[in-house]
């Protein structure tokens, strides 16, 4: 109740009297945890990133498997934020907290993406399939990932498996276009970049490379 009353004291603004509820929770090892979660909650509603992440972190390493999942995942995208490696620990304990959301696995793989550890960030995004079949962004990024190798064939078959997981994502439709383009498949490449205009109206890539394909 007094964890209850002291997010409710931060969402009106009273930090004050929200951080002297913390540190009453902080005495008690039963609520330790949850006194650092608040007071991360604090920093960060004024934008002291730094702050948040070493009460995140006193937290989190504290209470190991019973930490939040969501606090575990705040602390991942703030250092991931940051290019922290250290961003790395917290998505795999998030990953071990909640093992059928793929959430932890996919910032995890995009961490080691946008680090240059591709091999890595290959193994993670498929480990994220396998957690959940439907979340298109893990086909999405290995295809962006063969497009850049110019893996034509491969880039296709997951930006399909993309399109099947979700029907309406106009970013799939352009992709597998731009593959069936470079693959000479032209015909199939017009359908593909209709479709995307079709789910994303807005869409100036798709427009461009739809013209230039009808001349």
């Amino acid at each position: 109740l007094q964890y209850q009353l002291a997010t409710a004291m931060i969402e009106n603004k009273q930090y004050k009297s929200a951080d002297s509820v913390a540190s009453i929770l902080g005495q008690s090892a039963g609520t330790h945890d949850k006194a650092f979660y608040l007071k991360a909650r604090i920093a960060e509603d004024n934008k002291d990133t730094t702050l948040a992440i070493s009460h995140l972190t006193t937290a989190i390493d504290k209470a190991g498997l019973q930490s939040d999942y969501g606090a575990v995942m705040e602390l991942g995208d703030l250092l991931h934020t940051r290019h922290s490696p250290a961003a790395i620990k917290y998505y795999k304990l998030a990953a071990r907290l909640d093992s059928v959301n793929s959430e932890p696995l996919v910032s995890l793989a995009q961490y080691y993406e946008e680090t240059g550890n591709y091999t890595e960030a290959i193994a993670t995004y498929n480990n994220s399939i396998t957690t959940d079949p439907d979340d298109d962004r893990a086909y999405l990024a290995l295809g962006r990932i063969n497009i850049k190798k110019k893996n034509w064939k491969e880039a296709y078959r997951y930006f399909d498996l993309a399109a099947k997981a979700s029907p309406d994502n106009a970013e799939a439709y352009y992709y597998r276009a731009q593959c069936l383009e470079n693959m000479g498949r032209k015909e199939d490449a017009i359908d593909d970049y209709v479709k995307a205009l079709t789910f994303k109206k807005d869409y100036p890539e798709a427009k461009a490379a739809l013209d230039k394909l009808k001349k």
